[in-house]
């Protein structure tokens, strides 16, 4: 009889320890699975190489450089208020917005060359209402004086300053600038005929003419105003927003005429440009000529 080989098989209670301790192990590694913390993971937009620099909200403003910033502020063909007619000329009832705070009234400063807020309106939005007040609207100004860079610029950083001194012995002052403007397609007049330029200028005429411009790169900007229609002042080829008299040629000079025939073009305003000696208004740097800056930020005014 050959000799055999056999592998004794465990016994019972060994098995049942054996499955114990598997049992055992199984349920320690499940254990430990669940027991790892879990890491929130930070997605960001920037690439995994690059570094994230954490700082304060920002907005950044991509701007036209366009030409037409510096035309004017409100035009005559647009219907502001929404009520389907179209604003030709100043609307009382309307607030423009510019240098000019529009619930002030203000008088020019000869000696500093400059428009100063004077007080409030009156409840009726108009100004000169105590007699002998020599005094602007700012609302009025605002639509017969602004640019569109000078909105801009009033929205982003409070407009151009012409002064800005700090505070000295308590008291501060700044004065606003607007744009300069070629005297060319750029110019711009606005005219307006109402029964109330008396409560909105110093003047109390039926008709009148505010021309925008500035004569020459050192000057200051300039608003020329006349009395009459002269709603074509800067409407000529060359010579816009010019008295007569400085014009080559002076008052005898062809230079100033815009063509203007209100029988044929239907607008019945001059077909020249306006005399100082004789259509000037008031008295600013010279007769009917003022310099279009506006003193802001001034204490002590009521309201």
């Amino acid at each position: 009889m050959k000799n055999s080989f056999v592998i004794p098989l465990p016994s019972v209670s060994a098995i049942v320890v054996w499955l114990q301790m598997s049992l055992k192990l199984a349920v320690l590694s499940v254990s430990a699975l669940f027991a790892v913390q879990v890491q929130a993971i930070n997605l960001t937009p920037l690439p995994p190489f690059l570094s994230e620099i954490k700082g304060a909200p920002m907005i950044m403003l991509n701007m036209s450089r366009d030409n037409q910033l510096f035309f004017k502020a409100y035009n005559e063909y647009s219907d502001l208020n929404g009520d389907g007619v179209i604003e030709t000329q100043y609307l009382h009832s309307y607030q423009y917005y510019g240098y000019f705070d529009n619930q002030r009234c203000y008088t020019y400063d000869t000696t500093n060359q400059r428009y100063t807020p004077s007080r409030q309106v009156a409840a009726d939005g108009y100004c000169n209402y105590t007699g002998g007040s020599a005094e602007w609207s700012g609302n009025f100004m605002n639509w017969a004086t602004m640019t569109r860079m000078d909105v801009v610029r009033r929205i982003l950083y409070g407009g151009f300053r012409s002064t800005d001194t700090s505070i000295v012995s308590g008291a501060s002052q700044t004065v606003l600038e607007r744009a300069n403007i070629p005297t060319d397609g750029h110019a711009f007049a606005k005219y307006y005929v109402g029964t109330d330029i008396g409560k909105l200028t110093p003047f109390t005429k039926p008709e009148i003419t505010l021309c925008n411009a500035t004569y020459g790169t050192a000057a200051a900007p300039s608003i020329l105003v006349a009395d009459g229609n002269y709603a074509l002042w800067s409407a000529n080829e060359r010579w816009q927003c010019h008295w007569t008299e400085t014009m080559p040629g002076g008052t005898n000079g062809t230079n100033g005429t815009n063509g203007n025939n209100p029988t044929v073009t239907g607008i019945n305003a001059a077909s020249s440009n306006p005399s100082r000696a004789s259509r000037g208004l008031g008295t600013g740097y010279d007769r009917g000529s003022y310099t279009a800056r506006v003193e802001v930020c001034k204490t002590g005014l009521p309201g």
